[in-house]
């Protein structure tokens, strides 16, 4: 031996290993069957039993819940784990339960324990963290060994001896190895695994062993994973139920059985064993995890790690051999020095978190690197991660349970820093300023749903100290925020943003001065990281926005980006910079295991490849900073002046160099010095969702909103009040129930009141000192009052039984009380009032309301707010004098707070989470403060002695008219008339007084010849008559003939002056000159006075100028000149039609050739001028004007062309003219001129008249509206059509307006336009108005439903689903729903509590086409070798072509149709040819058609896919022609343009139904259905457990299921077993009843039968003897005939059963003796005549016919097989020598008929052509 040991180390291992396998198998097998204790947790105890005795001893150990357990025999040390309460301790003591302690706690679930005896070292399993552990046996040197890609560890075992832990996870269902470091992690077995509990390892068998609770076994494997075997079924010992715990001594293993709580053991490593049941009844509970003493489950053996740990500071793993590795704990903040031995904190650390696992923890960036990190500490869901260097905290936020933690580096002083009590909501991103010592993190919440339905969150960026003392918004306008990095070095703040519009932006260290960096090209900007003036970005692309993932850098010198590592990434998260090298986090970096993430390294410089430095699951969070530094800065801050906060300016910055800030939750603003924080005398209070915002009206403060108090995550602020006399602020939260108050001057905030109320509205009394506030729940409300200062003893409840109040207001000189009640449970919404003691109460409004959120007095005035109409209404007192705030109508979207201030009125809005400020003299409005969360009660506070009118003070305003004071600041505006300029801001006259504005402000209630109309510049609205009508706006007519209105307004019409009217038209903007001929001047109208032509020496005539317009309004203007371009020679032909518009439009009036035969000699005249005529126009569509185009020309007597001159403007050739009215009120004269050199005048003239066919044109006309209300009326509103047309409306005529009151159903509303020309349009549309009623329906996963799609039914609703989701193949799922009948949604609900209603789509394995080809041949249809012929060819023709050779295409089913061409049939091109050829045969066509089937795989995708079906009918329409086969003697050839092709049929594999286009899975509790290709439940008595199978399982023991559809066998119910007595106590009561009543009727029917027979003796005697004999006695044996020796083809006969003589040929009649005669139905021979067969038949006839008693009886009866008649009366039987009988005579059959022998019941299936097999009972053959 000393030898060996002196040997060569490999042959020392060898041996030593071979050493302990023997001596190991030799003390198991030897002491296998003489263990001395099994050690078993029962959950509440762990029992001590004796293998020999079977006593069994309870340990009373620590814990309620003990769950495993494991020993260290030579140290006689015991462990356990309890699972008390959701978390787990490990304790200790020894074997016999003494000297307990606790020695590890913060473990989540520990299932599975086990010890290294040799180093030293306890391995659990923790299967929430999802990790496997270890430590040394006090508890220290904490490590996990085993992290990424674990689901769910359950039993785990330890083998130091070759160094490995193997465990199962019962989440993956796998069995795992790895190195006792985790290092060599390895799946041992991925399958046959269900439920693997407790693990245990053989060194006799050198086998890994566990229990499987699911199937119910022993299983095991070899140490490689191979070779896994059944070793034992220990069903029996489960019962149904689970099996937990399992040790294995040698070859015998012991199981621990929940059932009866109960110990078995059985033997392994055997082909047969023996299982025995140790103990039951070992508790109440369950038995969990085995344990032995026997000294041969844990052998003895050397290690260097088990003598002084190696050397090792404080951990020595084993890795195999006398190999190992030295460690450091996984908490306690220790890395491994670069000595590989020492374990100290490290210098340069970088942090990260686990989001699965739960772990925050750092790897060291210097020494000895390890595949593990060091964990600081563990929470629930950790994501950002940021390092104090200076204290040496990190901080992480908590996004499950919205905390934000901090813990030293060796996870003591573990605290929450903030939580969801202090506003912490979600917190992705965190950055920590280590110089000031100050936190930044995101913060982003929702609140629950509000009234109207919503939901409100909030995103937002805050900054506070690590004193937690002075906290602050910095960011509000950000919609996700996710990274958050600090360059202070710069002085930046960096963000990112997951919002609707991605982004990355820095400002400065307080938030302000935002930059966007980069919003193009990124989708998921997560991590961030700066360095050297540089950001480094994370893009995981997760919402597809971008192209791919990818990391970014910008450059902050040139203002530079980049993109690196993008397609490499897959999911990264966080980032980090050090030394020129990144550090990134990757969600989606996957090694074998599904889930696992990693962090990875980058080098910077060289731009190398990833280096993997850990793994983990989920890996998010990522920040490096140095251990310690040291604080030494020149801050500009130090010496700033601040009162509280300081951040220092960038350092590119102007002066000056600092920012002073003031924090919130306190009452202090920044005063105008920029450097003091002071509580301001004017400000604005908002409730905003959970917070109290605060905004300063002081004149230099900082208008900045900042957070006064801020509640939980759970908090619901909503009223709101001030006290000026405590200055305390009052604010209710309807989440709590209460009312709390704080001072402006602390941070002090205190509880009010509280109790069993939502309070929603709240007033204080100023005067008396009362608060007063609405509270109500489901049931009523009331108005409670309380004193300020003496508090509760004064609650006093003022006015009851109130429906649902909210807003309340106290006019405290009155002492009336005015509040608002939504009117819940009545429906009517109200206004009311009292007296502020109770008494006097009186409703002021109804109508009109909603959701009357708010009330506010001013100027004895009272104000409503109403969210759902969007108005607010104000009223006298008394509740006279109501009208709407019209200015305010249409800006607001659910307007909610209000109050009025001076001139200002501010409102909240909750649907754009801004609070405004409206100008009640102007009408001005502007946001006071935006980015809000919720806001819902505002309040503004002035002291007594401060007003806003300082603002307007002389001097310090630049208004010239009016100035209006306001909160900070004024406007200008001028007096009623006038209107201010925007570019000089002084008042100048307005072009007119009104304004038309939109309807809504007045109501939409103005006539349809009015408008509504804004008095310029004052916030008066009204209904204003237009141009050419009168009247007061809701009602106008238009104006008399012969007056006038040019203006808007309500004012009268002018009668127009003396020489002018209207033409006979009414409504009328302007007067015309009465004479058509006279031209308007001023009041004036002149006619011209016609001249004689005087004649000058020189022959010229003078010149008259003709006005070009008619009208007075316009000035006169000379005749237009149309320019000569192009002489024109006097005989030249002209075309004489006349254009219009763009397109031709040809006149009514033919022009004529103007004739020349009366013009003097020498005088010029016109060409083609079709004077004295009267033309038509007609107006283009969409035009006002219609262009007449001039095509003829004035000439001189010489012919040349002379310029023209009209009294209309001529532009490009044409002469625009406007309509003017129907009849010859609608004429234009126009009139032309030419002078020629000698000044000679010609002049032609002519008549327009411009027509209009177009109709009018409705530019919005309303969508069909639907309404559903509570009432059986209901007020509709729309907003009014909109029509225009080219030549103006005359009249819109309507059967409803807006606002009129519509009773339930369905209304048509019509508007009918008609222009001035009468043309005629119609807008109609529909309103609908319904009750509505509660429709509850069940939330759906990846799916929602449709309602309200038929505005008739809006109850009926649809079943619609997500992407890559389709409905389930389930008919309840593919049916509309009605959401009133409650049933109908039951049975639903019922449905979906097994039965998914969307399921994943599925691509089809297969498609399917069908090709069709027509051939010119002679084809028979009979001809079936013929038919094979040419199917064969054509399928060689289609191979050798290559038509199908893709990898995945296969051609089948090919088939011939035959038929006779017609004369509809398409004939070859040849056909001419060979036409005389052809008369000679047979000429016809034939279809050949054939499938084409394709594989869909991942390389064939569904495009490539559409591309080869589509080429292979073009490559078969391109061979067409040329196709001829030679088949028997016959050419056939292919007919072109033949081909067709089937539609593309997809194909699902079995188990699949097809939707749409896709295919789906029948689910769980289904089968599918071949034959109808659905997928229908389950039927009751059998169940499904797994998706996309075609039958379902039945159930066990004859079980049954209540409904159909079951999804597992636990739906299997079975009826109450009957004991074996009972059993035997029916059967034989059955048997015995049935007997009797056989024997009943036996002798009955005999007794009858002797009755009726004529010969009495005989008859008497058969009857006797055959009923002894057929009841007590067997058949009589019988010699075989000869008849049925022959050959089987000669038999004519054959065997039946004895129950089908009976009931089928039994028919009897007498002889000519007398006799009685039995006849044979013919069905019956029919159906048996044949069925005779096998030798066993014969033996039992020979048997039959052998017997004498049957010879002598001679009842043979010969039978016409056919007719079913008898052939002979009588046929006698002859016997030879041997006993056989003879037939006689041939082509008979032969019976025998045995009148009063009755066989037993039977039935024989008829069968004409195969035989039929005899009952083994039988006791009669018929012959």
């Amino acid at each position: 031996m000393g030898t060996l040991i002196r040997g060569p180390a490999r042959c020392r291992r060898r041996m030593r290993d071979l050493l302990v396998s023997i001596t190991t198998l030799m003390l198991g097998f030897c002491h296998s069957a003489y263990a001395e204790h099994l050690y078993v947790s029962n959950g509440t105890q762990i029992l001590k039993v004796n293998l020999d005795s079977k006593d069994v001893d309870a340990l009373p150990m620590i814990g309620t819940k003990i769950v495993s357990v494991a020993a260290d025999i030579a140290e006689d040390l015991l462990f356990w784990s309890d699972n008390t309460n959701g978390t787990t301790r490990i304790y200790q003591s020894s074997l016999n339960g003494s000297h307990q302690e606790e020695i590890i706690t913060d473990i989540s679930q520990c299932n599975g324990l086990s010890v290294d005896w040799i180093s030293k070292h306890l391995y659990w399993t923790d299967a929430k963290r999802q990790v496997i552990e270890m430590a040394n046996y006090d508890g220290s040197g904490r490590r996990i060994v085993g992290r990424a890609g674990l689901d769910a560890p359950q039993g785990i075992a330890v083998d130091p001896i070759f160094g490995y832990i193997f465990w199962a996870d019962v989440g993956n269902k796998k069995l795992y190895r790895a190195r006792l470091d985790g290092t060599d992690r390895q799946v041992m077995v991925n399958n046959r695994l269900t439920l693997p509990n407790q693990i245990a390892i053989s060194y006799a068998t050198r086998r890994v062993y566990w229990v499987d609770a699911w199937s119910q076994a022993v299983m095991s494997c070899d140490l490689n994973g191979q070779n896994v075997l059944v070793e034992r079924n220990v069903s029996f010992a489960a019962v149904g139920s689970k099996l937990f715990g399992l040790i294995v001594i040698g070859n015998k293993a012991y199981v621990s059985a929940w059932a009866g709580t109960a110990l078995y053991s059985t033997q392994v490593a055997t082909k047969n064993g023996i299982s025995t049941k140790l103990a039951s009844g070992l508790g109440r509970g369950k038995l969990y995890s085995l344990l032995s003493t026997e000294k041969a489950v844990q052998p003895k053996s050397y290690h260097p790690c088990g003598q002084e740990r190696a050397k090792c500071s404080h951990l020595c793993l084993p890795l195999g051999g006398t190999t190992h590795r030295c460690s450091c704990p996984t908490i306690g903040g220790l890395a491994l020095a670069r000595n590989g031995k020492t374990c100290e904190v490290p210098e340069q650390l970088l942090f990260y978190t686990m989001q699965n696992t739960g772990e925050v923890g750092f790897v060291s960036l210097e020494g000895s690197r390890t595949p593990d990190g060091t964990i600081v500490a563990f929470s629930c869901h950790p994501t950002a991660v940021t390092y104090d260097p200076v204290n040496q905290f990190v901080y992480w936020s908590d996004t499950h349970e919205k905390k934000i933690y901090r813990a030293q580096l060796d996870g003591t002083k573990k605290e929450v820093f903030l939580n969801s009590s202090s506003g912490i909501g979600v917190v992705e991103g965190m950055a920590f300023d280590w110089i000031r010592q100050r936190l930044y993190f995101t913060n982003s919440g929702q609140s629950l749903p509000t009234i109207d339905g919503a939901v409100y969150s909030w995103h937002r960026i805050e900054m506070i100290t690590v004193d937690r003392q002075r906290r602050m918004v910095i960011v509000t306008s950000v919609e996700k925020p996710r990274g958050l990095a600090l360059d202070l070095t710069q002085g930046y703040l960096y963000y990112t943003d997951w919002g609707r519009h991605p982004q990355i932006v820095s400002t400065w260290l307080d938030g302000s001065n935002p930059t966007i960096l980069l919003d193009r090209d990124i989708s998921n900007p997560n991590g961030l990281a700066t360095s050297q003036g540089q950001v480094y970005v994370t893009d995981s692309n997760y919402s597809n926005r971008s192209t791919e993932a990818k990391l970014l850098v910008y450059n902050s010198t040139d203002n530079s980006w980049k993109t690196f590592l993008a397609g490499t990434v897959k999911v990264p998260m966080g980032i980090a910079v050090h030394r020129q090298r990144l550090y990134y986090t990757d969600w989606g970096s996957t090694t074998k295991e599904d889930n696992i993430g990693a962090i990875l390294q980058h080098d910077l410089r060289f731009g190398t490849s990833t280096v993997r430095m850990l793994t983990g699951n989920k890996p998010t969070g990522l920040f490096y900073s140095p251990h310690y530094q040291k604080v030494e800065s020149s801050d500009a801050c130090l010496n700033s002046g601040c009162s509280d906060l300081c951040v220092p300016a960038p350092v590119t910055a102007s002066e000056p160099k600092f920012r002073c800030l003031c924090p919130d939750h306190d009452g202090k603003m920044l005063a105008g010095d920029n450097k003091t924080c002071k509580v301001p005398e004017k400000f604005m209070l908002l409730a905003d969702l959970n917070a109290i915002k605060l905004m300063s009206f002081d004149t230099n403060y900082n208008r900045r909103v900042k957070t006064f108090k801020e509640g939980g995550l759970e908090s619901n602020y909503v009223a709101l009040a001030y006290s000026s006399k405590t200055k305390s602020v009052f604010w209710s939260d309807i989440s709590s129930h209460s009312i709390m108050a704080a001072s402006l001057y602390n941070n002090t905030k205190r509880i009010v009141y509280s109790g069993k109320w939502a309070i929603d509205g709240m007033e204080i009394d100023e005067h008396h000192d009362h608060l007063y506030w609405t509270a109500y729940n489901n049931a009523s409300g009331h108005i409670a009052r309380m004193s300020i200062n003496k508090g509760l003893d004064t609650y006093k409840v003022i006015v009851d039984d109130l429906d649902s109040p909210r807003a309340i207001v106290i006019h405290t000189k009155k002492r009336w009380m005015f509040w608002t009640e939504y009117g819940l449970n009545s429906g009517v919404p109200a206004v009311k009032r009292s007296k502020t003691s109770g008494h006097h109460r009186r409703i002021l409004m109804e109508a009109g309301l909603f959701w009357p959120n708010d009330l506010a007095i001013h100027r004895n005035w009272l104000y409503v707010a109403d969210g759902f109409y969007r108005q607010i209404h104000s009223m006298a007192l008394d509740g006279s004098h109501k009208k709407e705030l019209v200015y305010l109508s249409g800006s607001m979207d659910h307007v909610f707070g209000l109050n009025i201030r001076g001139n200002a009125l501010f409102y909240t809005d909750w649907h754009t989470n801004g609070t405004y400020m409206v100008d009640m003299v102007t009408g001005i409005r502007e946001t006071v403060a935006k980015n809000l969360n919720r806001p819902a009660a505002v309040v503004t506070h002035y002291p007594p002695h401060k007003t806003d009118a300082a603002h307007c003070t002389t001097g310090l305003h630049d208004c010239v008219s009016v100035c209006v004071p306001l909160p900070w600041g004024y406007h200008c505006t001028c007096p009623v008339g006038q209107q201010l300029s925007k570019i000089t801001h002084r008042c100048e006259k307005a072009i007119e007084p009104w304004k038309i504005t939109e309807s809504f402000h007045c109501g939409g209630l103005c006539h349809k010849e009015a408008g509504c109309a804004q008095l310029v510049p004052t916030l008066h609205y009204q209904c204003v008559c237009k141009p050419g009508f009168q009247g007061d706006g809701h009602r106008c007519t238009a104006c008399q003939v012969n007056t006038y209105k040019d203006s808007l307004g309500n004012d009268t019409c002018t009668p127009c002056p003396a020489k002018k009217g209207t033409r006979g038209t009414t409504g009328a903007v302007d007067c015309v000159c009465r004479d058509r001929q006279a031209t308007p001047m001023g009041q004036d109208c002149i006619v011209p006075t016609p001249v004689p032509v005087p004649r000058t020496s020189r022959g010229r005539v003078p010149l008259i100028t003709i006005p070009s317009h008619r009208h007075s309004t316009q000035p006169t203007k000379k005749l237009n000149y149309i320019p000569v371009t192009q002489p024109r020679v006097p005989n030249q032909k002209t075309d004489s039609s006349l254009e219009v518009g763009t397109k031709i439009h040809e006149y009514s009036t033919d022009i004529k050739d103007f004739d020349t035969a009366g013009i003097p000699p020498g005088q010029p005249f016109f060409h083609n001028c079709p004077g004295g005529e009267t033309l038509q126009l007609v107006l283009p569509p969409s035009n006002s004007l219609a262009r007449l185009k001039i095509k003829w020309v004035a000439k001189d007597y010489l012919g040349n062309q002379i310029p023209i001159k009209a009294n209309y403007p001529i532009r490009d050739g044409f002469i625009p003219l406007r309509w003017m009215g129907n009849g010859q009120e609608g004429r234009h004269i126009l009139v032309f001129e030419a002078t020629d050199r000698w000044q000679q005048l010609a002049t032609c003239q002519f008549h327009v008249v411009v027509k209009d066919y177009q109709s009018p044109i409705f530019t919005y006309c309303p969508h069909n509206i639907v309404v559903a209300t509570t009432n059986v009326v209901e007020k509709v509103k729309w907003t009014p059509p909109k029509v225009t047309d080219n030549v103006g409306i005359q009249s819109i005529v309507q059967n409803h307006e807006s606002g009129d009151v519509f009773g339930l159903g369905q209304v048509v509303v019509n508007f009918t336009a008609v222009d001035g020309a009468g043309n005629v349009a119609v807008c109609n549309f529909t309103v609908s108005v319904h009750q509505e009623a509660d429709c509850v329906l069940p939330s759906l996963d990846n799916g929602a439903f449709i309602c309200g799609q038929d505005p008739r039914q809006l109850h009926i609703c649809y079943l619609t689903c997500d992407d890559d989701f389709s409905r389930s193949p389930l008919k309840i799922f593919n049916r509309p729903y009605n959401c009133f009948l409650k049933d109908d949604i039951a049975r639903l609900r019922k449905m979906l509590q097994t039965q998914k209603p969307c399921l994943k789509r599925r691509t089809p394995s297969r498609v399917r086409q069908e090709f069709g080809l027509t051939f010119q041949g002679p084809c028979e249809s009979g001809n079936k070798e013929l038919i094979t012929g040419l199917s064969k060819a054509v399928a060689e023709y289609l191979a050798s072509k290559h038509f199908c050779n893709e990898p995945l295409c296969e051609l089948s089913n090919i088939s011939v149709v035959c038929g006779t061409a017609t004369h509809s049939q398409a004939k070859p091109a040849n056909y001419q040819r060979h036409r005389e050829k052809r008369e000679k045969e047979v000429v016809a066509f034939f279809v050949v058609k054939w499938n084409i089937t394709m594989e869909i795989s991942d390389e064939l995708t569904q495009s490539r896919l559409d591309i080869l079906m589509l080429g292979l009918k073009l490559k078969l329409i391109q061979r067409v022609s040329s196709i001829a086969l030679y088949i028997k003697g016959s050419n056939y050839y292919s007919v072109p343009g033949s081909v067709v092709t089937g539609p593309v049929i997809l194909i699902c594999q079995l188990g699949e139904v097809k939707v749409d286009s896709s295919c789906v899975q029948c689910p769980p509790g289904t089968m599918h259905n071949v034959t109808s290709g659905t997928c229908v439940l389950c039927p009751k008595g059998s169940y499904q457990d797994t998706a996309g199978q075609y039958q379902c399982k039945v159930c066990d023991n004859e079980g049954f299921t209540m409904e159909q559809g079951a999804l597992n066998s636990t739906a299997c119910l079975t009826t109450s077993s009957i004991d074996d007595m009972s059993k035997f106590l029916i059967i034989a009561t059955c048997c015995f009843g049935f007997l009797f009543l056989s024997v009943v009727l036996f002798m009955y029917y005999h007794f009858h039968k002797q009755k009726s027979s004529n010969n009495v003796r005989a008859p008497l005697a058969r009857t006797n003897r055959l009923a002894v004999s057929n009841v007590y006695a067997p058949s009589p044996v019988l010699s075989k005939p000869k008849f049925l020796q022959g050959d089987a083809e000669n038999r004519t006969l054959g065997s039946m059963t004895t129950g089908s003589l009976y009931s089928n040929a039994s028919l009897s009649s007498r002889d000519a003796y007398g006799n009685k005669r039995d006849y044979v139905n013919a069905d019956f021979i029919n159906r048996d005549i044949s069925s005779l067969s096998s030798n066993r038949d014969y033996r039992s006839m020979n048997k039959h016919f052998s017997s004498k008693e049957f010879i002598n009886s001679n009842e043979y009866e010969e039978v016409d097989v056919d007719r079913g008649t008898p052939l002979i009366d009588r046929v006698s039987l002859q016997t030879n020598s041997s006993n056989e009988a003879v037939r006689e005579p041939e082509n008979s059959s032969l019976r025998r008929l045995q009148n009063n022998r009755r066989p037993p019941t039977g039935r024989i299936k008829r069968n004409n052509n195969a035989p039929t097999a005899s009952s083994e009972d039988d006791d009669m053959y018929v012959v």
